[in-house]
């Protein structure tokens, strides 16, 4: 995997006036001091995974502003070879010429980035860069699949299923609209009662996507947490360590009933119209996937009441060797593996273990401001990289070339 990238920064962070990497298979460590950018070279490369960033809420923050009387371009590009299929995917930010004012003046309405994106120089969509550069990447941030709100745990089951089918996209979207829709309907039935027969409408489409939605995350999360549990027993010290996801959903539904599953829909119906008196009362929809839930368990108890940020940083590190692994199933090859600072809070067994087991992976970049915690007998047989003030420099080559 060849890396090209302009002028990047995310959230105003280290800069890169111009950045190129030449990455092997098996694992490449990229060490640097706190503030270097790491974090921001393995964000740019799931950039390209997903079309989008996967930190920054919104892509005024990929420019690094204090260069913008410089420079207002963006560039990222990756040269992919899989299976000798090559590819050369680019994604370009161009800043409009108002940036500036919309920005000193904190006006959102009008769009300040312009992205375009290709693919083999082919103009494309965004939805249609998705899937050609698998990946999966760990941050710090991934502690709030466990620690964090049910909104964060559900917006990462949904951009997995989202980057395998297609059809599940399209359903969330229309059932994220349909959902606006009802709850507006809500409010003006609160104080006008002749419009409740509008609801069924709403009820029948919404019901429609919704059972689709709730089948596939329970596919999804079965197939996943099975695959987790498993690594995560070769990753922990304990005996008997178990570590299960819990699909919770807010629909009654008995997701472990296979006969049920075309079903799903009705379900969801029947719970709606259960729920009109509620939902009245309350102007929103109270029930649905978008209130659902997804449980991690270690041990049979909620690990984010009783878990150490080391147990979760184990814990969410399966999870993403997990997340590769089911994605090399589906896809039929192997994601590359981002882990951005996966050893901190890790004692030196631990960190031995992860190493063993990403070694399986068919390529790892790891990133770390602390080399001196990584297994020295690992160190032999890597490419070592140091990152500094936007640049790469070799510390020793890939033992296989």
């Amino acid at each position: 995997m060849k890396i090209h990238i302009e002028h990047l920064t995310l959230r105003n962070f280290r800069n890169y006036s111009t950045l190129e990497l030449d990455l092997p298979i098996g694992i490449v460590l990229i060490e640097g001091s706190n503030g270097q950018g790491k974090s921001n070279l393995l964000e740019a490369i799931y950039m390209m995974a997903i079309a989008k960033s996967p930190r920054a809420k919104h892509e005024d923050e990929l420019v690094n502003w204090d260069l913008f009387e410089e420079l207002s371009h963006v560039q990222v590009a990756i040269d992919i070879n899989s299976e000798n299929i090559f590819e050369h995917l680019q994604l370009d930010l161009q800043c409009r010429t108002n940036t500036r004012k919309n920005l000193d003046s904190q006006d959102s309405s009008a769009s300040s980035i312009k992205k375009n994106i290709k693919i083999n120089d082919v103009q494309k969509s965004p939805t249609q860069l998705v899937g050609h550069l698998n990946a999966v990447l760990f941050t710090a941030d991934d502690l709030d699949l466990v620690f964090g709100s049910p909104s964060v745990r559900r917006k990462y089951i949904d951009v997995l299923i989202a980057r395998i089918d297609s059809q599940y996209l399209t359903s969330l979207q229309k059932y994220q609209n349909i959902v606006r829709n009802r709850n507006a309907l809500l409010k003006t039935i609160k104080f006008d009662k002749d419009r409740v027969a509008e609801l069924d409408f709403w009820d029948n489409n919404l019901s429609t996507y919704a059972g689709y939605i709730i089948q596939k995350r329970q596919e999804v999360i079965s197939d996943l947490s099975t695959i987790a549990n498993t690594i995560y027993s070769e990753l922990s010290i304990e005996e008997d360590s178990s570590l299960f996801l819990n699909y919770r959903c807010t629909v009654p539904i008995s997701l472990n009933d296979d006969n049920q599953i075309d079903g799903y829909d009705i379900e969801v119906l029947k719970a709606l119209k259960n729920k009109h008196e509620a939902d009245i009362f309350q102007t929103v929809t109270s029930i649905g996937p978008h209130r659902d839930d997804i449980h991690v368990l270690l041990n049979n108890v909620d690990a984010g009441k009783y878990s150490s940020r080391g147990q979760v940083r184990s814990m969410i590190l399966a999870l993403k060797m997990a997340e590769a692994m089911y994605l090399s199933q589906i896809r039929g090859t192997s994601p590359v593996l981002l882990l951005d600072d996966m050893l901190s809070e890790l004692d030196g067994i631990k960190r031995r273990l992860i190493f063993e087991k990403i070694s399986e992976y068919t390529q790892c970049i790891v990133t770390t401001a602390e080399i001196e915690i990584v297994p020295k007998d690992f160190l032999q047989g890597i490419q070592h990289l140091r990152l500094e003030s936007g640049a790469i420099s070799l510390i020793s080559p890939d033992p296989k070339t």
